[in-house]
C-alpha cells in the first residue's frame, strides 16, 4: 500500500505536466508513447510466438490515429494496412498460436487503441484557440472519475468488502468497494469541475455546455464503466496467466493496470460531448 501511495505521489505531477503540454505537439506524442506501451503490454501478455510482430501490425494504425491531422486523406489506408498486417500474422502462425488468446489480446489492444485516440480527439474537437483548456478539463474528468472511484473503492473495500462482486475474475473486488468507486467518482469530477470552474472565475458553471447535474450523471456512468474495463482487464490477465501486465509503476503494475479502468471511459465521456455538443 505503501509502495502504491508514493507511485501515486509521483505519477500526478506528471501527469499535470504532460497535460499542461496539451497545446503542443508534444502532448501527442507522450499520448502516442502510453498507447504504444498499452498495446505491447496486452500484445505480449499471452507470450505468442512471433508476438512482436503482431504488435508491429498496430503500429501504423497507433500512429495514424494518434497523428490524424498530418495524415489527413491517408487514415482510413495506413489503418487498413494494420488489418492485413493482423490478418497476414494470424494466417502465418496458424496451428502455432491459440487463435481465441490472439483474438482477446487483438480486442484488448483495439480498445486501447481507441480511448488514447479520444484524447487526442478531445484536443482536435475543442482546439485550444477557441476553448483553451476546456478539453484537457474533459480529458481529466475521465481519468478522475476513473482514479478517483478506483481510490475510493480500495479504501473501502478493504474496510467494509464483504460481498463479492466478481469472485472468479476478480476476488479482491466487493460489492461494497463498487459502491465506494460510484462515491468516488462523484466526488473527485464535482471537485475537478468546481476547480476548474473557479479558474475561469465561475465556479457555478460548470465549463463549455456541461452542467454540474450532467458532470454528476457522467460520473456514476463513468464509475460503472470504470468496474467494467477493470474486470475485462482483469479477465483477460486471469486467462494469460499473469499477476500484472506489467512493472513500469511499483504497486501498480503496467501502463494496462493503471488504465484498465479507463479505456471504457474516455471514449464514453467524448461520446456524451458529442451528443450534447
Amino acid at each position: 500500500m505503501k509502495t502504491r501511495i508514493i507511485t501515486s505521489a509521483v505519477l500526478i505531477p506528471i501527469l499535470f505536466f504532460a497535460l499542461y503540454l496539451y497545446k503542443t505537439i508534444a502532448f501527442d506524442f507522450i499520448i502516442a508513447l502510453v498507447c504504444f506501451v498499452a498495446v505491447y503490454e496486452a500484445v505480449t501478455a499471452f507470450k505468442f510466438k512471433n508476438g512482436i510482430l503482431l504488435f508491429a501490425s498496430f503500429i501504423p494504425a497507433i500512429i495514424a490515429l494518434i497523428f490524424r491531422d498530418s495524415f489527413g486523406g491517408i487514415l482510413y489506408p495506413v489503418i487498413f494496412i494494420s488489418l492485413v498486417l493482423i490478418v497476414v500474422y494470424v494466417l502465418a502462425n496458424y496451428g502455432k498460436v491459440d487463435l481465441p488468446s490472439v483474438f482477446m489480446s487483438t480486442f484488448l489492444s483495439i480498445v486501447c487503441i481507441v480511448c488514447f485516440s479520444c484524447m487526442i480527439q478531445f484536443k482536435i474537437s475543442f482546439p485550444y484557440s477557441e476553448f483553451g483548456y476546456d478539453g484537457v478539463y474533459f480529458i481529466i474528468i475521465g481519468l478522475s472519475a476513473s482514479w478517483g472511484g478506483d481510490s475510493m473503492a480500495y479504501f473501502i473495500g478493504r474496510k467494509f468488502g464483504k460481498r463479492k462482486l466478481s469472485p472468479i475474475i476478480s476476488p479482491n473486488k466487493s460489492v461494497e468497494g463498487a459502491y465506494g468507486s460510484l462515491l468516488g467518482s462523484v466526488i473527485t469530477a464535482v471537485l475537478f469541475t468546481a476547480i476548474y470552474a473557479l479558474i475561469k472565475s465561475d465556479i457555478t458553471q460548470a465549463p463549455t455546455f456541461l452542467s454540474y447535474f450532467i458532470v454528476i450523471i457522467i460520473s456514476v456512468i463513468a464509475s460503472v464503466l470504470g468496474i467494467m474495463g477493470d474486470l475485462f482487464a482483469s479477465a483477460i490477465k486471469r486467462q494469460a496467466g499473469i499477476k500484472d501486465y506489467g512493472k513500469i509503476f511499483p504497486g501498480h503494475g503496467g501502463i494496462l493496470d493503471r488504465f484498465d479502468s479507463v479505456i471504457l471511459i474516455v471514449p464514453f465521456v467524448i461520446s456524451v460531448l458529442y451528443i450534447f455538443g
